[in-house]
């Protein structure tokens, strides 16, 4: 029985493929391969949506100046990015920090952002009521796609391999495997195998 272990490990993805053996020791039947497509990747897209939704001043002085608050904020991006509301199709809702609103008021960045979501195709990302960074499904899912396809691409790759053609099954270990975006993927690429 083969078996392929997805790790996430901050801003990268590990791969490695195990074989259970009869007597139950596992023996590594391909050295762990991997790329930039780790979790914090996604928090690297959610970072430049806010930089081109409030500017990119804004959110450098914020993080820098407000390093507590900045980490609360995306430790709740961290949290939100694992649940379910974005791929039931719903508007994942982010609580930005009082000084962060405050700072982005003061700079008139509301005006951006009124220019940001009109450039938009749809009203997926907003603003509201001064306190939550709105963001609608269609956008959610764009956050994941490079990291996304990154995976799919190099599982595909390895998967070409010899010594992974009797592979059975898949595990995803790591904090981003609780995501049901990234879930999904793996099981629409991967289900017939």
């Amino acid at each position: 029985m083969l078996h392929l272990l997805l790790l996430d490990k901050g801003g990268t993805l590990d791969v490695t493929a195990h074989e259970i053996l009869m007597n139950g020791n596992i023996k590594e039947i391909y050295q762990v391969t991997g790329g930039p497509y780790g979790g914090t990747k996604v928090d690297e897209e959610f970072m430049s949506l806010l930089e081109r939704f409030f500017g990119t001043y804004q959110v450098k002085s914020f993080r820098e100046n407000h390093p507590a608050e900045w980490l609360e904020m995306m430790n709740e991006f961290e949290m939100k990015k694992r649940g379910r509301r974005a791929y039931e199709g719903e508007t994942t809702r982010i609580r930005l920090p009082r000084t962060f609103t405050a700072l982005v008021s003061e700079q008139g960045v509301p005006d951006l952002a009124r220019r940001f979501a009109s450039s938009c195709t749809t009203d997926d990302v907003q603003f509201v009521r001064n306190e939550y960074f709105c963001i609608g499904p269609a956008t959610m899912k764009k956050l994941f796609e490079p990291v996304l396809k990154g995976i799919v691409k190099h599982l595909n790759n390895l998967l070409k391999h010899r010594e992974l053609r009797g592979l059975q099954f898949f595990f995803l270990v790591g904090g981003f495997a609780e995501s049901v975006i990234l879930q999904d993927a793996i099981k629409k690429n991967f289900q017939r195998r």
